[in-house]
């Protein structure tokens, strides 16, 4: 990352989540920092830790609320002079409020997110760009979305301010072709940070969002490591977009969690059998026969060959005794309990016990 030494990188929404994660990795490879956020108190905390640990690099913390345009001009025109040339702008400050419809969505949330997501990123670029015209030099890295090049219910205006994220980006891009400047937009998709928290309000509904994932979810390092390659190629080396999912994640809303519905599937299968035990402790005495639905030949045999062994009865494949002996509720509430038998009958889709009635 020697090319990275000595620049001065312009992180917005450096905070937490994304925009801390690339912070801290831009740090490691020797760039200075200016950050950006309203949690001011936080950059201090993280300006601490890289005067511990990166001593050689210079950290400017700004306080600052992309969406007021007069704070960004004001901030960044009285930049001081060592942090005045900006090399590279990291728009990274963005969010998603609920999950409302289109025709829901109040007023309120429409305006905050086009106010951060689309006016914010344009007021700082329009206030760094003219800086970086000049000295012909310069790299543009806007974090947007997978929501900017899809759609999905539910998330309508978050898609259409990373649409219009999208549609700035390549604008700029075809605007800047006869200079020497890099336009890059980076595309992740679900990724486990705060968002979900400041968008849903719950730190639970937020935990869900990524609980049942059948591969781990992105993380702030993850887009962090990849802002910082795209940063660091050669100057003649311009990456246009980079679309990131994790492996369980094909399209916005194709998302693999088999996981979960295999655990939710274990848990109705529980629930099952735990009712049929408590409806036969109802019926104390009363015969029953056992029906197998869902479960092969090979499971079948087992079963039956495992309570001819065990209660001295045999079953045909029906699940009707073959002599005139049926099992009691006592014997079958044993049986149901063998280790051996909930092993089989954790393969069966499907299992009932009924009241014998033949």
């Amino acid at each position: 990352m020697s090319r990275l030494i000595g620049k001065t990188v312009f992180i917005t929404g450096a905070s937490a989540g994304i925009g801390k994660a690339t912070a801290v990795e831009f740090a490691k490879a020797g760039s200075n920092l200016i950050l950006a956020a309203r949690r001011i108190e936080r950059l201090e905390q993280l300006k601490a830790e890289f005067q511990t640990n990166y001593p050689k690099i210079k950290v400017l913390n700004l306080q600052l609320d992309v969406a007021n345009k007069n704070l960004v001009d004001k901030t960044i025109s009285s930049l001081p002079s060592e942090f005045s040339n900006i090399d590279i702008l990291v728009n990274n400050a963005g969010l998603a409020l609920g999950v409302d419809t289109i025709e829901d969505v109040t007023s309120d949330a429409i305006d905050t997110m086009f106010d951060v997501n689309v006016k914010g990123l344009l007021y700082v670029t329009k206030a760094i760009l003219p800086g970086m015209k000049k000295r012909n030099s310069g790299h543009i890295i806007n974090v947007s979305s997978i929501a900017g090049r899809e759609t999905y219910p539910g998330g309508g205006i978050y898609c259409a301010s990373k649409h219009a994220v999208d549609a700035i980006t390549n604008t700029l891009r075809k605007e800047l072709v006869s200079t020497a400047l890099n336009v890059t937009s980076i595309d992740p998709g679900l990724v486990e940070t705060e968002f979900s928290e400041v968008r849903l309000q719950d730190k639970t509904k937020a935990a869900n969002v990524y609980k049942s994932l059948s591969s781990p979810p992105l993380t702030g390092q993850d887009i962090a490591e990849t802002i910082v390659f795209t940063a660091s190629r050669p100057p003649h080396v311009q990456i246009a977009a980079v679309t990131i999912f994790p492996t369980c994640q094909a399209a916005c809303t194709v998302v693999d969690r088999k996981k979960a519905r295999r655990i939710s599937q274990d848990i109705e299968n529980n629930i099952k059998k735990e009712e049929k035990l408590r409806q036969l402790e109802k019926k104390k005495g009363k015969a029953v026969k056992i029906v197998l639905l869902g479960t092969g030949d090979s499971g079948k045999s087992t079963v039956l060959k495992q309570m001819k062994i065990n209660y001295g009865v045999e079953f045909n494949r029906q699940g009707i005794p073959e002599d005139e002996r049926t099992l009691r509720n006592d014997d079958i509430e044993k049986f149901w309990n063998d280790e051996g038998i909930q092993k089989v009958f954790g393969r069966a889709k499907e299992y009932t016990l009924q009241e014998n009635i033949f």
